[in-house]
């Protein structure tokens, strides 16, 4: 898919937008049931300012199950940003709040509004506190919190993966590798990086030669063979169809060098272009398999369960989260790819009245921001918005929730994901179902500090308490048979 983005995107800039329409629509005449070959279709007619028949395109392409490839034109993300993902999630998000009663867009939340919000947050701090909430369902997902802070062997770990988002250097960098070697290193491992860029995902692949590839591969043998780590973490969130560094490649320098293997699958969930089961295919060479979402079909048939490690996220570097002498200077946050209905949640911010840092994108570095200004975004800002919706029916739990509780910054996550196996709802984060929700209670919060840093210091409490890189990493060894 990717090299027909890069096709047809060429054939404009040559001036030759028919040639370009032509690709696009014998794509979608050879795989009619293929999503992307829509929403290349709808970019053509984006482009060529012919936006309601990109916006049935689109329509057509999420009814098939697609989600928005990379590499597509601003004027197809303009587009896309007010395109109904589907009716049912839209119908949802513009439904009143039952218990917040009568209100209407424009008018003011009302004193009685305040109340209900504030009832509702001591109730549930005041019974947590006093031990009437049961602790979540999966506090303990990397072992007993009421043990002391696990030690660590000093051992070396390589983290290979991705560099940037895509090989394409337009793209921004990847936040994965970077927090994965940074938490090692902070709980004392020896931890070294490894850019797999050209050797692993076949769309990042196109146009490399096989000496190129091989080269890659080489320099990967020549780490792996000077450092000697007890364990490789690497991306699993692809599976190869061709010159992709697969199982076998792997295997090959597990039996050579002796290493432990953890194989991380950040998208390990159910929406049809991604049920093509990396976890299996990955278990081939894996010692322990880290996924983020413990429903997915492939998660609950997977036939060894005591090789899998369900996360809450994966763990961040912690010294770039440091909120100390840091102030709060934007109401609300909010950057994250055009995409899950966020264009509505934007909207919803705005008609509160909501000061702040809201940006959709493309992935892009022009568009964009660094993952260093993110998370200085997410450090000086007060709240932040989520969703985790990625299809009918299918909701995750995403980092920007932990990145968000690490920074201080009170969460306010739209519900559907298993978020509160991990935290307690209106302890640690604040939930809501609807915009109506979402614009009364960003309001409340816009006048009432001690709650909202009260909820944000009990969430960071929860990270550092139950899911810390500590014992991240020790539950990680543990799994990969070196704890």
């Amino acid at each position: 898919m990717a090299h027909r983005i890069r096709l047809v995107s060429q054939l404009f800039a040559d001036g030759r937008p028919d040639a370009a329409l032509a690709t696009a629509e014998e794509f979608v005449m050879e795989a009619p049931d293929d999503p992307l070959g829509y929403f290349l279709l709808a970019d053509c007619h984006a482009r060529l300012g012919s936006g309601r028949v990109a916006v049935e395109l689109i329509r057509q392409a999420r009814a098939l199950g697609g989600s928005v490839p990379d590499g597509l034109s601003d004027a197809f993300l303009q587009t896309c940003a007010v395109t109904p993902f589907d009716f049912d999630y839209s119908e949802i998000l513009c439904r009143p709040s039952p218990w917040l009663g009568h209100w209407s867009a424009g008018r003011e939340p009302s004193p009685l509004h305040d109340r209900l919000i504030k009832a509702t947050l001591d109730l549930h701090r005041q019974a947590w506190e006093a031990g009437e909430i049961a602790a979540p369902m999966r506090a303990d997902a990397y072992g007993p919190a009421g043990e002391a802070e696990p030690s660590l062997p000093r051992l070396t770990v390589l983290v290979a993966m991705l560099e940037r988002v895509g090989l394409d250097p337009a793209f921004i960098e990847s936040d994965v590798r970077p927090n994965f070697v940074g938490s090692a290193r902070g709980v004392g491992l020896d931890a070294h990086a490894f850019s797999t860029d050209t050797m692993t995902y076949e769309t990042n692949l196109v146009g490399l030669d096989d000496t190129e590839i091989k080269r890659a591969r080489d320099e990967l043998e020549a780490t792996i063979a000077r450092l000697r780590p007890a364990l490789v973490v690497t991306d699993g969130n692809y599976i190869p169809t061709g010159r992709g560094m697969g199982v076998e490649d792997w295997n090959a320098l597990k039996a050579r060098f002796g290493f432990r293997m953890a194989v991380v699958i950040p998208d390990c969930y159910d929406i049809p272009e991604r049920n093509d089961d990396k976890l299996a295919y990955w278990s081939g060479c894996a010692d322990v398999l880290s996924v983020f979402h413990p429903y997915s079909r492939a998660v609950t048939a997977f036939p060894d369960p005591a090789r899998l490690l369900v996360c809450p996220s994966f763990p961040f570097d912690e010294t770039r989260f440091a909120v100390e002498g840091v102030a709060k200077s934007r109401e609300l946050f909010f950057v994250g790819t055009v995409s899950r209905q966020r264009q509505a949640l934007v909207n919803a911010a705005g008609a509160a009245g909501m000061s702040g840092w809201c940006q959709l994108h493309n992935r892009k570095r022009d568009q964009a921001p660094s993952y260093e200004e993110y998370i200085q975004g997410l450090l000086s800002s007060r709240l932040s918005l989520n969703n985790g919706r990625v299809a009918p029916n299918s909701y995750i739990v995403t980092g920007r929730t932990a990145e968000s509780m690490l920074a201080g910054s009170l969460l306010l996550e739209d519900v559907g994901s298993p978020l509160d196996e991990y935290y307690v709802p209106w302890v640690h984060y604040v939930p809501f179902s609807s915009l109506h929700e979402l614009i009364v209670l960003l309001r409340f919060f816009q006048s009432h500090e001690e709650e909202r840093a009260r909820i944000a210091e009990a969430a960071r409490a929860q990270w550092r308490r139950h899911y810390s890189n500590r014992r991240h990493w020790a539950a990680l060894l543990r799994k990969a048979g070196l704890g």
